[in-house]
């Protein structure tokens, strides 16, 4: 299976206001900036997804998400269903992006800070040696800033407020949540001890990885 999309360029300007970044290729998608402790089992399961949003202004962009393999149709499903239902997303970049870069790495706190709707992302569970999901492709975390990680210590980001009057927001019983769990999807939102709002997952029983 050829899991490499094909570049396509979608920028638009007006003046000179960039509004739509070039699509990235699955290399620059997946590799660029990859931590190098990620094995190549996992690179092999990744394909590169074009999807169409809503943004908060009222446009219909084209974002981008790495996703694995085994979850296209799913994640097509759901994002599809976001569309149609007109659901704003700030952002849909892969964590490749070098606006997202710490010291050389796509950084989690940039991520949520600027709002990003992304997928894959090889990094460990904040304060666990234990991979996240993401590192699997198998998690997928939507407007952050909007939908921010509710701990007993505060609020992720710290930009972050969680206000369901606000469009983007998830809440119990959304039709997007409640499709994510229809399809056997984990939400964050629905945690004891945390509530990770932008936060949906599919884990496996056990990692082949």
């Amino acid at each position: 299976m050829n899991l490499r999309s094909m570049a396509i360029f979608t920028s638009r300007t007006i003046g000179e206001k960039l509004l739509e970044k070039p699509l990235m290729d699955w290399e620059a998608a997946v590799l660029y900036g990859l931590n190098p402790l990620c094995p190549p089992t996992i690179l092999e399961s990744l394909v590169l997804l074009d999807i169409p949003y809503w943004d908060s202004g009222r446009e219909v962009r084209t974002g981008q998400l790495v996703i694995h393999r085994d979850l296209v149709a799913e994640v097509i499903f759901l994002f599809d269903l976001m569309l149609k239902l007109e659901f704003p997303i700030a952002m849909m970049r892969p964590v490749s992006d070098p606006i997202f870069f710490l010291d050389g790495r796509p950084s989690d706190a940039l991520l949520m800070s600027k709002n990003n709707t992304s997928g894959f992302h090889y990094r460990n569970i904040a304060g666990s040696t234990r991979l996240s999901w993401h590192a699997y492709g198998r998690a997928v975390d939507i407007n952050p800033l909007w939908n921010p990680c509710v701990t007993a210590s505060g609020i992720e980001p710290s930009e972050g407020r969680y206000d369901t009057s606000i469009p983007g927001t998830f809440f119990e019983n959304h039709p997007v949540v409640q499709a994510f769990l229809d399809a056997g999807w984990i939400w964050g939102g629905k945690w004891k001890q945390i509530q990770d709002y932008h936060h949906f997952e599919k884990p496996l029983q056990q990692t082949p990885f």
